[in-house]
């Protein structure tokens, strides 16, 4: 149901926006069809491995890295991964759920610890990015950039363990 609401409203501002300033509003859609040409190829490589890797791993083995074997460890891991990985948050999303999808268990959804790491993936991933280090270091000084980047990481790995707190037992 949410869906339908967010499109319908996405949809009546797109009219909206239509009716205000065609020019601009046909220019802004054409920019974001080239992004989005640009990105399909991306989009289609990622999930096709995250495909391949959740079906080829026997059963409940990502349930238990992420949960169970690896502990707490899971996510400072997932963090650091999360902060290599450039990835566009229309790739990372779709990502977390496969994720979170493959780590149920049997019905229970993932444990606090399985949901605590996905959300480190995500939000290093969007918060830390050391993808951008190098252009970092040029604008702000490396001793700026390592401040930010440091809070950055800390303050994600908090907000993945509070939502690991917080959502744990949810089952939408």
């Amino acid at each position: 149901m949410a869906y339908i609401i967010v499109n319908a409203i996405a949809g009546i501002l797109l009219v909206l926006s239509l009716i205000k300033d065609r020019k601009r509003t046909v220019k802004a859609l054409s920019a974001a069809w080239q992004i989005a040409k640009q990105m399909v190829p991306l989009v289609a490589i990622i999930w096709l491995a995250i495909g391949l890797v959740i079906g080829f791993s026997p059963g409940g083995s990502l349930s238990r890295l992420l949960n169970s074997d690896l502990g707490f460890l899971a996510i400072p891991i997932m963090a650091v991964v999360g902060s290599f990985l450039a990835l566009p948050a229309p790739v990372v999303f779709p990502l977390a759920a496969s994720m979170l999808k493959a780590t149920s268990h049997a019905g229970s959804g993932p444990g606090m610890v399985g949901i605590a790491a996905i959300a480190a993936l995500v939000t290093c991933n969007s918060m830390v990015s050391f993808a951008s280090f190098p252009i970092e270091i040029a604008i702000m000084g490396s001793r700026s950039t390592t401040v930010r980047l440091v809070s950055a990481f800390i303050a994600a790995v908090t907000i993945a363990v509070l939502m690991g707190v917080i959502l744990h037992g949810y089952h939408a």
